[in-house]
């Protein structure tokens, strides 16, 4: 799991809007997946939280499980030492 933003920034890759489905909100806008922080989500606490999802019955919203292979590569790239103009390939 990434974090997603409707704002673009260091680290963030833009998801493109042929990659979401759901309510035409979201696909109409931005969204952009913050790579340097991949996140690991237990499923009890996602099951927990499915009643915050404003999305609805037939307008859920998602991202293709092909857009997947655009943030691992972007993941690998921020991995990699001197990428973001820094030694270590972290974010500053």
């Amino acid at each position: 799991m990434v974090p997603l933003s409707s704002e673009p920034g260091v680290g963030r890759v833009l998801i493109p809007s042929r990659e979401k489905h759901g309510h035409p909100k979201w696909q109409r806008g931005a969204t952009h997946a913050l790579v340097s922080q991949v996140w690991s989500v237990d499923s009890q606490v996602l099951l927990a939280h499915l009643h915050s999802d404003c999305s609805r019955r037939g307008q859920r919203n998602s991202v293709e499980t092909t857009c997947l292979q655009l943030v691992v590569d972007q993941v690998a790239k921020w991995l990699d030492p001197g990428v973001l103009g820094n030694e270590s390939g972290r974010a500053q």
